[in-house]
């Protein structure tokens, strides 16, 4: 898994074939959901954010990957 600061530098780390994959996968991605915003969650590409709540009542951000 490639070290990324933003969504491109992880889909520019990866090796072929995944890298066309997962930049396809984006692109179709951002097509339908245009208003989520690509982000690195630790070494994950997600789109958010999205904030969550637990029937606990604790809750918070993250992407939705």
């Amino acid at each position: 898994m490639p070290d990324a600061g933003t969504p491109q530098d992880y889909i520019d780390g990866l090796d072929e074939p995944r890298r066309s994959d997962v930049a396809a996968l984006d692109a179709l991605i951002r097509e339908a959901a245009p208003d989520l915003e690509p982000v690195m969650a630790a070494t994950m590409l997600g789109y958010g954010p999205f904030h969550h709540r637990y029937a606990s009542g604790r809750e918070g951000d993250a992407a939705g990957v």
